[in-house]
């Protein structure tokens, strides 16, 4: 965890220097907690599994179709967005994109707020 942590420290900090605008202390402090760190640790797995297809020429193609459903399911319940469950499953559907890691930029989104909803009056 403390080499996590200092990763994604240089990842939203430059050093030595004030913190750059588009990646602030509450993203940082978001990324840190336990379980965004388990979610991210998730959704590196759901990536490596979607472009494990490669290692299959001529088979994984027949598998992304099996897999696309799989990963839209889990992205849903993971992120609870209509939208990155769609992403997640065109990205795996079509050819040549499973290279894409729809779920760690997904996971980036959240951290910065981008699925945060706005509060009721």
């Amino acid at each position: 965890p403390k080499l996590v942590s200092l990763l994604l420290f240089l990842l939203f900090q430059r050093p030595f220097s004030k913190p750059c605008p588009m990646f602030g202390e509450a993203a940082l402090r978001r990324a840190c907690n336990f379980s965004q760190l388990l979610k991210l640790l998730a959704c590196m797995g759901l990536d490596f599994f979607g472009s494990a297809s490669y290692f299959m020429p001529g088979f994984g193609e027949a598998v992304d179709v099996a897999y696309a459903p799989a990963q839209a399911a889990a992205l849903k319940i993971v992120f609870r967005s209509n939208s990155i469950a769609l992403l997640g499953f065109a990205e795996e559907i079509l050819p040549f994109t499973d290279v894409l890691p729809t779920a760690t930029i997904a996971w980036v989104l959240e951290i910065h707020g981008y699925f945060d909803r706005p509060e009721a009056p």
